[in-house]
């Protein structure tokens, strides 16, 4: 579907100046920013599109979950608010619109950072290198079927990716292909780097976690999962080894590879682990909905609710403080260790799967089934209730004489604000 624009001059009968097209299904609603710079478009495909003046598209704002119909801008151009049938308005900051990276043709999956580089694969059987920048650097290809799980080396000379090729394959950032293990029965789905980089670890459907050295020997195979294992992490201080998958176990094993103990609590399988930097606690993310903190004794710490639907990856910030995850309900959601929800982070239009830290903690990357890496800037120096506070202020005299709005809709400000 388009968007026409018709010259100042022109009259709604004379012939449209511009035709934007990008919308998937009738357009709803079209507003020019208060420059005259941009102007925002509304539809029934959910989204809400930005462009240029000029007839570029600047985003797409994926969030809500079923057709938009309203939208105007703030009086300073910074805040955008949009109203949709899915019974919510909802603001955005303009200045704050996150970089997004694409070029997938299929699912992004997990990522992979260093101080230099962002890497993300695909069920396009690729691998993605960007620079801190967005500049694209490298496409991996080689593997002939779905990768799942990606790490990097500690000194990020090297790059490890899992397939469901039943392989591994290790490569330098740049694009060559430096070793290929082959073992696994079934798919792979997990891989992780030991802090010192000379062990890499693999978990399959096939129910085992396999150890190897760089130049691909393969040093052991561990057993005791009873179904597909999922995550697998190594704790930062070289201790212990922590795999988790369909049969809702956790199971720790020491460096040698010799089963010390197995956690359970999940109702249902676990997709994600991550150990923190103290390597004192267990994260897990499962389909029960549901993140759970553990210490290594395997004591549960806490739970942490609020996703909707199963959880797939999970992981500490860079100081331990905080933790993020992605799940099946479009959503990624950062919390405390004492599960404190500190925000929910929407912008990806389908499953989100992988998420990770910046080293510096400053940038949260998620990627998605939309084909998209986003980097978001979610340490806003305004608070949430501040936020909401100025929309609703600026947002009166439009609540109160807008069109299009339910009474629902008209009272959204009242009480509280």
């Amino acid at each position: 579907m388009a968007v026409s624009t018709i010259g100042a001059s022109e009259t709604s009968e004379e012939r449209a100046t511009m035709t934007l097209e990008g919308h998937q299904d009738r357009v709803w609603h079209v507003k020019f920013s208060p420059d005259g710079r941009q102007l925002a478009s509304t539809s029934l495909d959910n989204t809400v599109k930005l462009w240029t003046s000029s007839g570029t598209l600047v985003t797409t704002l994926n969030g809500h979950n079923s057709g938009t119909w309203s939208v105007d801008f703030s009086p300073d151009g910074n805040v955008l608010a949009s109203s949709s049938d899915d019974a919510t308005v909802r603001l955005w900051r303009l200045d704050k619109i996150p970089q997004t990276l694409h070029g997938y043709q299929g699912p992004a999956t997990n990522l992979a950072l260093t101080q230099q580089a962002i890497a993300a694969g695909s069920w396009d059987k690729t691998i993605r290198v960007w620079n801190w920048r967005g500049r694209l650097k490298a496409v991996l290809r080689g593997h002939t079927d779905r990768i799942w799980q990606i790490a990097f080396s500690p000194d990020g000379q090297t790059l490890a990716s899992a397939s469901w090729d039943k392989t591994v394959k290790l490569w330098r950032p740049e694009g060559n292909l430096l070793q290929t293990f082959r073992g696994h029965q079934d798919r792979v789905w997990g891989v992780a780097f030991s802090p010192e980089g000379n062990e890499i670890a693999s978990a399959s459907w096939d129910q085992t976690i396999k150890l190897w050295t760089p130049d691909g020997k393969l040093v052991r195979t561990l057993t005791g999962h009873r179904a597909r294992v999922y995550g697998i992490a190594y704790s930062p201080d070289g201790e212990y080894l922590v795999s988790a998958g369909w049969d809702h176990t956790i199971r720790l094993w020491d460096r040698q590879g010799q089963f010390l103990k197995s956690i359970y609590g999940h109702r249902a399988p676990i997709w994600g682990v991550a150990v923190s930097p103290d390597s004192q606690l267990i994260a897990s993310a499962s389909a029960d909905h549901t993140i759970k903190i553990w210490s290594i004794s395997g004591r549960l710490v806490t739970t942490l609710n609020g996703h909707q639907s199963r959880v797939h990856s999970i992981t500490f910030s860079p100081d331990g403080k905080l933790l993020a995850s992605a799940g099946y309900d479009r959503t990624v959601r950062i919390w405390r260790q004492d599960g404190t929800l500190v925000t929910t982070l929407y912008g990806h239009n389908g499953s989100t799967w992988g998420v990770a830290f910046s080293p510096d903690g400053q940038t949260l990357l998620s990627s998605g089934h939309d084909r998209r890496v986003i980097l978001w800037d979610w340490q806003d120096s305004r608070s949430f209730e501040q936020l909401v506070e100025d929309g609703c202020r600026w947002l009166d005299d439009y609540l109160a004489y807008g069109d299009n709005l339910s009474d629902a809709d008209r009272q959204l400000c009242s009480g509280g604000i």
